[in-house]
């Protein structure tokens, strides 16, 4: 399987530099809805949502033949977000189409709806991985960053009632770092040891990609000042230190350093993989390589594999090509440091642990 996942790997790099497609598609980032139970400080979702809120959503029927797409492309992971995508009222039967495609999912949630009859019924699906927010070891701090008192303990208790009725499914915490939470992140490691998290997943607060539509002055006392980063760029060496001595993963070394850099110098200064090892569909069937991207391919009109090997969808892989947003996006920005020579000769032991998370294997 390894060899395998190497040639994967040599065939994305290799498309990449040839600027055509390659012959799989690793990773999916599949949006199930758009709805959500909270109102995070740090999400422009909703602003976005609202744009877009007369279009219909995805049914059931055509998420399985994007699932039967991926399956053709070889797909690993199918990474499922929204909004909140325990809203759903079909959520089990969507990772039940994954599953039975051979394919792992990962599951990313709020965790404030993992109550003891949904768990239950997820430990009947083959569900690899899940990923909750957490921000703060501080319930009152959590519950205002997420937008709802009680979420904190809402999630906590979702996390443990998953460990206990799903030992073998890795439980991961995604923390985003913003001014109000950047001096706990220690705490958060453990928290995340103490709960028998696997791995837990810091990112940065942006006011760009799909978080564009959302008033700048509604991200006030999130964004970090030019005097505050030397103390997060602290903040975030000695949370890996500490995650490393009690064997909690973290973000790969080469991303958490590139957090502050964001907010001192935003220009780009990676080579973006988007659409060659990810793409991403919307709530409402579009396909591109980054959420970010306006794109009018869309599996309604056509199967995901035909999208990906298009001459349209190269067209969007062009646009990434030339794209100058600033961005450390969890996905893409891990996904470029894999691919670059750093990840190549540096970091495949990191790599391996990371598709080991995501797919299930601890």
């Amino acid at each position: 399987m390894m060899l395998s996942r190497f040639v994967q790997y040599l065939d994305i790099l290799y498309s990449r530099h040839r600027h055509r497609a390659p012959g799989s598609l690793p990773v999916l980032l599949l949006w199930v809805t758009d709805q959500c139970n909270l109102r995070c400080r740090m999400c422009g979702d909703q602003w976005r949502i609202d744009l877009q809120h007369v279009r219909p959503l995805l049914t059931v029927a055509e998420i399985g033949r994007i699932v039967e797409g991926a399956r053709r492309l070889k797909t690993l992971v199918v990474s499922i977000t929204g909004g909140e995508p325990l809203l759903h009222p079909q959520i089990i039967e969507i990772l039940n189409l994954i599953a039975h495609a051979g394919i792992s999912a990962n599951l990313c949630t709020n965790g404030t709806l993992l109550t003891d009859d949904l768990v239950a019924r997820l430990a009947g699906t083959s569900l690899k991985s899940i990923s909750i927010s957490l921000d703060s070891p501080n319930p009152g701090d959590h519950d205002r960053i997420r937008g709802r008192e009680g979420a904190f303990q809402a999630a906590v208790s979702g996390i443990r009632r998953l460990r206990q009725a799903m030992p073998e499914l890795t439980v991961n915490i995604n923390c985003t770092v913003t001014r109000k939470n950047f001096r706990d992140l220690k705490e958060m490691i453990t928290l995340a040891a103490e709960l028998g998290c696997a791995k837990i997943s810091f990112a940065p607060v942006h006011t760009n990609l799909q978080h564009k539509e959302k008033p700048k002055e509604l991200f006030e006392g999130m964004i970090f000042t030019p005097g505050e980063l030397a103390e997060l760029t602290r903040e975030l060496e000695e949370a890996a230190k500490l995650a490393a001595a009690v064997g909690i993963r973290t973000s790969s070394r080469p991303f958490m350093r590139g957090i502050p850099r964001l907010y001192a110098d935003p220009s780009p200064r990676q080579t973006c993989y988007a659409g060659y090892a990810s793409c991403s569909i919307s709530p409402w069937g579009d396909v591109a390589p980054c959420v970010d991207m306006v794109s009018t391919l869309n599996v309604r009109d056509q199967p995901l594999d035909e999208i990906w090997r298009s001459v349209p969808f190269q067209g969007l892989r062009e646009e990434v090509d030339r794209c100058a947003s600033p961005c450390w996006d969890t996905t893409n920005a891990e996904i470029a440091i894999r691919f670059s020579p750093a990840g190549l000769f540096g970091a495949l032991g990191s790599t391996w642990r990371d598709l080991r998370t995501y797919t299930g294997s601890r």
